[in-house]
């Protein structure tokens, strides 16, 4: 805090104040010597009114400090932002100043320019980070000259303050305070405080204020910048880049994997290395994310890298061996992460025999149907689960090779209801990837019949996907038996079939009390065109259940309700109505909403990134 300023030099000032007041007459000279003034310091004021005699005067009195003393200024308003630093501020800058007012009610006349209540005069204070002050300048002039440098010296005379908030520096990294002088109650109390802001260029500012995290200030400027739209979609994609970094660095699953997605979908390449660590997360779900943006990425360099992931390096799960192969196909290189797991199928490491099942279930590779034909018909109790994989894996082979559709047909008849069970989930990928067999759709309308509530679930799938014409017809004669998992994915399968069956089955699936049956209804009447399943489909988008909202949006492309869904409470829900509007309408179109959603200051992180992903995935 800076010294009080009371003492004789603070008095000689006055002194000279008062001496040029009174003209440098005799008479001022005389009224100096009374009072005490010059080399002998201010002394103890008077507290009745001081009566003088001026020489060569007339015989009446003239009477000073007449006025009342000014008290405390004013207190700040509770809660006042930054209240406690205007406080501490007001504590080095108020007693100086209180004293030079007192000092004139009691030793000049009440009628004299320096005692009239009006006065008033403003300066700014230029702070450091660190709260020393760089410069004073005068912001309003009071009209009197003196006046004014006595306000100008006190602030002069403070060197520092305690360091400012950090919040309101300005763009060149400097902190405004304006501070008001006031002759009347108000005095230079804190009360009238102000900050001021200095802005540079917005391509000046964006940088400094992304690189301190002030990602809500950032996207406020750009929408009071009155830039155009194209200048200002270059501005959201800075803003974006930079909270997709931020949200890569969080401890956080969630957060990492929002923001992973976020690079897959336009986050560029400047986040490699975070990507390239992320994939070596022990969560599955952040390294697959991870690994996905890799392959958008597309960088040659990381092939070798995908290549360990994909033959289970590190003991990565299937998983992550699975999304490795896919990214390793997009980047070229499939064949030979394909080739690999072949001849792991038949070594003797079991890590990476699990690697190569996960594998061969996203890629193609004529010459593994043998060695997962014999793996998925073993009796050995010990490789159940190798035995479900490797039906999975032909599953992937069965649509380009008929001996891995046979083996599937085979492996339907063994007595483990896993294995079953797999077999007719494979048929069913196999179907939906063009397999077409009317022997294996036979075969499935019979497992219908199974014992097994998992192999009839995937009967229904297998069925649906083999033959959607026939299988509508067969329809009337599906029952659930009362198996929750059986009528799921009988709602999953009725988005395949065409027909007033089909339609029927879903609007009833519509409104029963299971999330998980009303999300698959969502998505099999998203895909109809009758009035009835548009009529449902608006019902559902106003579902208690998110997920069932978020079904229900599939393929929404009026304008009008998506802008309505921007508002809704979930933010999953505003941001896929955000992405189908970015498709629309294209990313310059939309960045204005966009500055809207992120200048939201108690916005959470995970809403934030949604929005900038649906914003960077959607607009090309």
């Amino acid at each position: 805090m800076a010294p009080q300023i009371v003492g004789p030099q603070f008095c000689e000032y006055h002194a000279s104040v008062i001496l040029r007041s009174c003209g440098g007459t005799l008479g001022g000279l005389a009224l100096l010597a009374v009072l005490g003034l010059g080399t002998s310091g201010c002394g103890p004021r008077s507290t009745s009114p001081t009566v003088l005699k001026v020489e060569g005067g007339s015989d009446n009195d003239v009477r000073y400090g007449d006025q009342e003393a000014l008290g405390a200024p004013p207190k700040l308003a509770a809660q006042t932002a930054d209240g406690e630093y205007l406080e501490a501020v007001a504590e080095a800058i108020q007693p100086a100043w209180s004293s030079f007012l007192e000092d004139c009610r009691l030793r000049l006349p009440p009628t004299h320019e320096l005692n009239a209540a009006s006065l008033e005069m403003s300066v700014v204070l230029v702070l450091s980070r660190e709260g020393a002050v760089l410069d004073v300048r005068s912001a309003k002039s009071s009209g009197n000259e003196e006046y004014d440098q006595v306000a100008l010296e006190i602030v002069g005379d403070l060197g520092s303050l305690p360091a400012p908030p950090t919040s309101r520096l300005s763009d060149d990294d400097r902190v405004y305070l304006q501070w008001l002088f006031a002759r009347d109650t108000r005095q230079a109390g804190p009360a009238t405080a102000s900050w001021k802001h200095v802005e540079l260029p917005l391509a000046q500012a964006l940088p400094k204020l992304l690189a301190a995290s002030q990602f809500t200030t950032a996207a406020t400027r750009v929408m009071k910048s009155g830039s155009t739209p194209a200048e200002a979609t270059g501005f959201y994609t800075q803003i974006s880049r930079a909270m997709v970094g931020t949200g890569l660095a969080e401890t956080e699953p969630r957060l990492q994997v929002i923001a992973l997605h976020a690079v897959s979908h336009g986050g560029g390449k400047a986040y490699l290395p975070n990507v390239r660590t992320a994939a070596r997360s022990t969560e599955p779900a952040v390294a697959v994310a991870a690994i996905e943006a890799l392959a958008a990425i597309g960088e040659e360099s990381d092939k070798e890298l995908l290549s360990s992931f994909a033959h289970g390096a590190s003991g990565v799960g299937g998983e992550v061996s699975a999304a490795a192969a896919a990214a390793s196909l997009r980047l070229g290189s499939g064949t030979d992460v394909a080739q690999q797991a072949v001849a792991d199928l038949t070594g003797n490491d079991d890590a990476a025999r699990r690697a190569a099942l996960a594998v061969l279930a996203v890629l193609s590779a004529p010459e593994s149907v043998a060695p997962l034909s014999a793996i998925m018909l073993s009796d050995r109790k010990e490789a159940r689960d190798d035995r479900v994989a490797a039906a999975t894996a032909l599953g992937r082979q069965a649509s380009e090779s008929s001996k891995a559709a046979k083996a599937l047909l085979a492996g339907t008849e063994k007595g483990d209801a896993s294995v079953r069970s797999a077999c007719t989930g494979a048929l069913a990928v196999a179907a939906k990837a063009g397999l077409r067999n009317r022997l294996a759709y036979w075969r499935v309308l019979e497992l219908l019949k199974d014992r097994d509530e998992r192999v009839r679930a995937a009967a229904i799938l297998a069925a649906a996907a083999l033959d959607p014409g026939r299988f509508a017809k067969e329809l009337k004669s599906v029952r659930a038996a009362g198996s929750k998992l059986v009528l799921t994915s009988l709602a999953e399968a009725l988005a395949m079939i065409p027909g007033s069956v089909s339609l029927g089955r879903l609007l009833d699936l519509s409104t029963v009390p299971s999330e998980g049956m009303r999300i698959w209804a969502a998505r099999g009447l998203a895909g109809r065109k009758e009035a009835k399943a548009q009529q449902a489909l608006a019902r559902l988008r106003s579902d208690e259940s998110p997920k069932v909202r978020v079904a229900a949006m599939r393929g929404l492309i009026d304008v009008p309700q998506l802008t309505e869904l921007l508002g809704d409470v979930s933010p999953n829900v505003q941001a896929m109505a955000f992405a189908a509007l970015t498709k629309i309408q294209g990313r310059e179109t939309t960045s204005s909403r966009l500055g809207i959603s992120l200048s939201r200051p108690k916005l959470a992180a995970a809403t934030r990134l949604l929005w900038i992903d649906a914003w960077l995935g959607s607009g090309e």
